[in-house]
């Protein structure tokens, strides 16, 4: 399951890292105390410039999407 969060978490980097109003997208839960397993949830925060709230949460509901485009077009 490892190959489907690093996917997960490649894509929404990859969708908020190029915005210059998203400063920042960490991981809290099992990840920030490297316990990571099978069971694992992601437990993500993001941070944006103040008044870009809803785009920044826009752009992450917009990264969500895609992938649940790509997951349902490999099934």
């Amino acid at each position: 399951m490892a190959g489907a969060r690093e996917m997960i978490l490649g894509a929404l980097t990859d969708r908020l890292g190029p915005l210059d109003w998203a400063l920042s997208l960490y991981e809290g839960g099992a990840a920030a105390w490297h316990r990571v397993d099978e069971w694992s949830d992601i437990d993500l925060g993001f941070e944006v410039k103040k008044g870009r709230l809803q785009e920044g949460i826009a752009a992450f509901e917009d990264a969500l999407a895609f992938m649940e485009e790509v997951i349902l077009e490999g099934t």
